[in-house]
């Protein structure tokens, strides 16, 4: 639900103020019915709801452990025998696809912004305008969630209420025209500049100033340079910061289990303490199922003190649109930004391989973490929650907690073309392509910068691929209208953990090269569209859409990026679409 109201008011002839205010709310949600629940299947395959077996211990903040179950032909999950053979209960089968699961969020916004805004003076260039304002947002995010709760015997209900978080906010605008084309200067037709600058209050992150400064140079009609510099100010999600009333959870759970993990030994020399690890020279796993099982803990950004990350950028740019070539235009630009600070939950292989999160792994001693130390790490203390099973005993902590621990300098190179050709006879033909060439990915997490760039994987939030691109091929005759696309992916590196060529590493930990090559990957689409005119369907339009007409197959990429477990599909989710060849039909209709 949106809504917003507008009131302008003409203060005299040339100013004039508006009023202006909205409400918002929307409702999200995923939810799953009878779905398979791996640690339900856990318990018929082993007696245990862990994986690697063993027995229940009671859990920091007074919950209720779970009691393994001895396995007989009524409860346990037949693997060796085929569908018609098979002696798994039907019951067992009911029990293994018995997961409900729900998350919902609720957020709900208001404004009301204040502007004035008019001409100051006159210059030779034109009027030197000015726009002012004030602004008000209040924001308010409540989740609420469903989840098995690890047990396989029941479920664990959250309800997280965010915020509110309220944010003034007041501007200033300058346009400065400086030089007209009345005023016949040469190579310069008419140059501009327009400084602005923004201060925004928040209730929960403090206060902050940043400036941008723009200017446009056109030449003549066909060729006008752009540029501009700004900074810019991003506080934290609400969704990440974490309900403070709940030790910071953003979920059901605040810590639970670790995965597996290949500590190094250089980088962590007391991990040779554990059982197991006495002799190990390279890397000792530690982890689910390896008999050194850990706690791996994730609180939003409150628990850490994260501010809010802070960025610059700027751009140079050209727009082409020559006089002796009609239908034609082009442009292209060369932009920088920085980021630092950048709030995420750093993932495991992250921190155990980077010099500057190294802290965030704590090995205890090679009888296990003591009491006060877990109780400190889940921080149940202050409302926290935990998986209702935690392994016993402990041997090391880590910590994913939403913190500033991502820098990013990125620098690269837009660039597109559009040509329309008309014909006397033979309609209108369309030629354009667009494209995005990444000249520098540099990232660091507080330590030494190393490069990213043309690889995917090492992130799990975004890759950084250095060439993308799309290119049309299209004609126009009167009522039809078709189209052809071509979609472009440079090959690149796979540095993700599962990788098969192994991402070398540096001293300090950051990589260096290595990973699998991953294939360049070009498809094709396909839009043909009727226009009806001349009757009751005037404006309507009729149209086919073929999505990777070829059907071609995605590069292989040993890695996940759906979020349904490491190395589970085989394929790129940020550049490709495992859907293959998608057909539709539609029909446009306008009153």
């Amino acid at each position: 639900f949106y809504t917003t109201a507008v009131f302008d008011y003409k203060v005299t002839d040339s100013w004039t103020a508006t009023l202006s205010g909205s409400l918002a709310r929307s409702n999200s949600f995923q939810r799953g019915r009878n779905v398979f629940c791996s640690v339900c299947a856990n318990l018929p395959l082993n007696g245990s709801p862990n994986l690697g077996g063993g027995t229940s211990v009671a859990l920091p903040g007074g919950q209720t452990a779970v009691v393994t179950q001895a396995l007989t032909a009524a409860n346990a999950l037949d693997v060796w025998n085929g569908p018609g053979n098979n002696r798994t209960a039907q019951s067992v089968y009911n029990y293994i696809y018995s997961a409900n699961t729900n998350n919902e969020h609720q957020n709900n916004m208001y404004q009301g912004k204040l502007e004035l805004q008019g001409p100051l003076a006159t210059l030779p260039g034109g009027d030197l305008r000015m726009a002012a304002g004030v602004e008000y947002m209040h924001f308010i995010q409540d989740v609420y969630g469903l989840t098995p709760n690890s047990t396989g015997n029941g479920y664990v209900n959250f309800i997280s209420n965010l915020g509110p978080r309220n944010v003034k906010s007041g501007y200033l605008e300058l346009y400065v025209p400086l030089i007209d084309e009345d005023m016949g200067i040469g190579i310069i037709q008419k140059f501009d500049l327009s400084i602005s600058g923004r201060i925004d209050d928040y209730s929960d992150f403090g206060s902050t100033t940043n400036p941008k400064i723009a200017a446009n140079w056109i030449v003549n009609d066909s060729l006008k340079f752009r540029g501009n510099y700004a900074k810019s100010f991003v506080a934290p999600p609400l969704n990440q910061i974490g309900d403070p009333r709940q030790g910071y959870i953003r979920g059901a759970t605040g810590t639970g289990s670790s995965a597996v993990l290949d500590v190094p030994v250089a980088a962590y020399p007391e991990v040779r303490n554990l059982p197991g690890c006495e002799t190990v020279t390279t890397v000792c796993r530690v982890g689910a199922g390896t008999g050194r099982e850990g706690l791996d803990r994730s609180l939003g950004a409150g628990f850490a003190g994260v501010v809010p990350q802070t960025g610059s950028s700027w751009s140079i740019g050209m727009d082409l649109t020559p006089s002796f070539m009609p239908g034609f235009s082009a442009n292209v630009t060369y932009w920088a930004n920085i980021f630092k600070g950048g709030v995420a939950s750093p993932a495991q292989p992250l921190i155990i391989n980077s010099a500057a999160l190294r802290d965030r792994l704590q090995i205890c001693a090679s009888t296990g973490c003591t009491p006060a130390q877990i109780a400190a790490f889940t921080n149940v203390a202050n409302g926290a929650t935990t998986a209702p099973v935690l392994p016993s005993p402990v041997y090391f902590l880590i910590n994913r907690d939403v913190g500033n621990v991502l820098n990013l300098d990125v620098q690269g190179i837009d660039a597109q073309f559009n040509y329309r050709i008309p014909t006397s006879s033979a309609g209108t033909f369309i030629l354009g392509a667009s494209m995005t060439y990444f000249t520098k990915f540099d990232q660091d997490f507080g330590d030494a910068s190393f490069s990213i760039l043309n690889t995917s994987g090492y992130n799990s939030q975004f890759p950084s691929i250095q060439t993308k691109g799309r290119a049309q091929l299209g004609w126009e005759n009167e009522n039809l209208a078709i189209d052809i696309f071509a979609n472009y992916t440079g090959k690149y590196r796979n540095w993700i953990q599962t990788s098969v060529a192994p991402v070398t590493l540096g001293a300090n930990g950051n990589p260096t090269g290595g990973g699998d090559n991953v294939r360049s990957d070009l498809n094709f689409d396909l839009h043909i569209a009727y226009n009806f005119t001349g009757s009751f369907m005037k404006d309507s339009q009729i149209y086919l859409d073929i999505k990777n007409v070829f059907d071609r197959d995605p590069p292989f990429y040993n890695g996940n990026t759906t979020g349904a477990g490491v190395g589970a599909w085989g394929f790129n989710g940020f550049t490709s679409n495992l859907l293959g060849r998608l057909v539709s039909v539609g029909f446009r209709a306008q009153f």
